[in-house]
């Protein structure tokens, strides 16, 4: 018995920390709005982006907004995670996902992880409603469940109306975070976390193959 219990202990091995950054909730807000998390280190998954679901163990398409926090650079692990150590960086103000999560009993992340998820809207308004206006206009001209239909009907007969349409909502969606960056001054940093990731990474999920030309433009392989 002393034993069961003795392994039913977070050890700090840092092993869920590596696999990535937790999602934030409600819960999360006062972590962001007061600096502790800042938005230069999440992201945002869209509605209808496909994405891996870690606790159900397959792929689906996300129904709402889902923030997370980053991954550090070239890695799987999250950005707070001091390799050296295996020492989370904010443990004390770590997001509900991190405070709920037992390795060994993981009914308690399952029953939380999609409830209750924060969102741009609720991290924007009613102080950065200019960003927040933004996001809406990128949401409604780069809507993922379109870029689904488009690829669909591409990959089945490769009529140049779907690359067409494709290719341009991938350069509206570049050249808005050009324009966001460059004139607008703003930290590039929060771009994914406005935006969400850039479509030119993203479209492969569908099984699209983009191939990067001259001018930093693309085109549909």
């Amino acid at each position: 018995m002393l034993r069961e219990k003795a392994n039913q202990a977070c050890r700090r091995c840092g092993t869920c920390c590596r696999k990535g950054g937790p999602a934030l909730h409600k819960e999360d807000k006062d972590l962001v709005v007061s600096g502790r998390i800042p938005l230069g280190r999440l992201f945002t998954i869209r509605p209808g982006e496909p994405v891996r679901d870690n606790v159900a163990g397959n792929f689906t398409l996300a129904d709402s907004d889902i923030i997370k926090i980053r991954n550090r650079d070239h890695s799987t692990a999250c950005v707070f995670l001091t390799p050296e150590h295996d020492a989370c960086s904010i443990y004390k103000w770590r997001p509900l996902e991190c405070r709920v999560l037992e390795c060994w009993r993981p009914e308690f992340l399952r029953r939380i992880y999609k409830h209750n998820r924060l969102s741009r809207k609720d991290l924007l308004l009613p102080e950065k409603a200019w960003l927040w206006d933004l996001a809406v206009e990128h949401q409604r001209r780069c809507d993922y469940y379109q870029v689904a239909k488009l690829a669909k009907n591409w990959l089945k007969n490769q009529k140049q109306i779907y690359a067409k349409a494709l290719m341009a909502i991938i350069r509206y969606d570049a050249s808005l975070r050009y324009t966001f960056c460059n004139e607008g001054k703003m930290a590039p940093e929060i771009l994914d976390f406005i935006f969400g990731q850039p479509l030119s990474l993203t479209i492969k999920r569908f099984g699209i193959c983009l191939e990067r030309t001259r001018g930093n433009n693309y085109r549909l392989l």
